[in-house]
C-alpha cells in the first residue's frame, strides 16, 4: 500500500511503525533501508511494556486468578490489544484528528 501511495504521489503526511519488540533484525533493517530510500522519517512506535512483561503479568481476577498470562491464544489473544492496537491508539490520539489509516492484512 505505501509503495502505491508514493508511487501515485498521493500526500502521505506519515509513516508509522508499531514496533513489538519480536521482529526479526531483518525487519529493521528493512525499514531503515526503505527510510533512506524514500527520504521520509518513520515514526516508531512501542508498547509501554514488553512481551516478556505482559507474558508474565498475573491475572488479577477471573478464573485464571492467580495464573500469568503467558502464551496468547484465540480467546485471550492478548498481543494484538497491548502490542499493537493500544500504543497505536495512544499515539493517533496524541496527534489529533487523523484520516486514513493504510496497513496490511496478511
Amino acid at each position: 500500500m505505501l509503495l502505491l501511495i508514493l508511487e501515485k504521489r498521493l500526500l502521505l503526511d506519515e509513516i508509522v511503525f508499531i514496533d513489538t519488540g519480536l521482529e526479526f533484525k531483518e525487519i529493521y533493517d528493512i525499514i531503515d533501508d526503505f527510510e533512506k530510500r524514500i527520504n521520509f522519517k518513520i515514526t516508531r512506535i512501542k508498547a509501554e511494556k514488553t512481551f516478556e512483561e505482559y507474558f508474565y503479568t498475573v491475572n488479577k481476577q477471573g478464573k485464571r486468578k492467580g495464573q500469568i498470562w503467558g502464551f496468547p491464544y484465540t480467546l485471550g489473544a492478548w498481543c494484538n490489544s497491548r502490542l499493537k492496537l493500544a500504543p497505536a491508539n495512544k499515539y493517533f490520539n496524541s496527534i489529533g484528528e487523523h484520516k486514513a489509516i493504510y496497513r496490511n492484512r496478511f
